[in-house]
């Protein structure tokens, strides 16, 4: 990954390069050494927001005062390369169709190897573990402001509206009392993703909950969630939370 990012930073007028894996949310970038980590991060992550909102391919210019961007939306990928006004959009272009497929093979390979990593090491999967256990103590004070039964429907429509987008979720099972487990035999199916699919989860249940109790909305999900806040913390499942 790293010759193609050089051949793209290399067009003259290009200032920096990220390629972003849309369903392991790893980066790749070529930036200048200002960029901090925190930038990095909110570029990211606004960049994923953006690609969750197309279904298909795309590409999107932007012209600014000081410089250009350019976004390239691609199947399971997204390109985001800025520079000076000088920046040569043609010859960007050109460079770009030859990478694109580059891009694409290579992150499939690596999609691939984490694949392996994580059936032939048990170990990786302990992270759905917190993930587990924080939508339970949510669910537990949820439960108290209304009731079992419609915690227990909300938490299932939830579930069910983003299984399409996220059919990890489909590995978990909810009781009549609104708690929530893994399928028996399916821990080896669960992802890597499965992270940013709890954030979700947990953004869609909150709403629906509000929807029967506003006072939920005064709630804070890492205060709910205190039991087991260092190891979410560490996986960044409060920030895509908040997204």
């Amino acid at each position: 990954m790293d010759k193609v990012l050089e051949e793209l930073k290399a067009v003259q007028g290009v200032s920096g390069v990220l390629i972003l894996d849309l369903q392991r949310l790893v980066t790749y970038q070529l930036l200048p050494a200002h960029f901090e980590k925190s930038l990095l991060h909110n570029l990211a992550m606004n960049l994923l927001t953006l690609c969750r909102k197309i279904d298909e391919p795309i590409r999107i210019d932007l012209k600014f005062d000081k410089g250009v961007a350019f976004i390239a939306r691609l199947n399971h990928s997204a390109i985001l390369i800025y520079g000076r006004p000088s920046l040569n959009p043609s010859l960007l272009k050109l460079v770009l169709k030859s990478s694109v497929r580059t891009i694409e093979r290579r992150l499939e390979r690596e999609r691939e190897q984490a694949k392996q990593r994580f059936e032939d090491n048990p170990q990786i999967q302990v992270y759905v573990k917190p993930l587990v256990e924080a939508l339970n103590q949510i669910t537990s004070v949820y439960r108290k402001y209304i009731g079992t039964y419609p915690l227990t429907q909300n938490l299932r429509e939830a579930k069910e509206r983003l299984s399409g987008e996220f059919p990890v979720l489909t590995n978990f099972f909810v009781d009549n009392n609104g708690s929530l487990s893994v399928i028996k035999g399916r821990e080896s199916l669960i992802r890597e993703d499965a992270t940013l699919s709890f954030s979700r989860w947990v953004s869609l249940l909150t709403e629906l909950c509000q929807k029967i109790s506003p006072e939920i909305r005064e709630l804070k999900i890492r205060d709910l969630t205190k039991d087991s806040v260092d190891q979410l913390e560490k996986m960044g499942f409060y920030e895509l939370c908040e997204k």
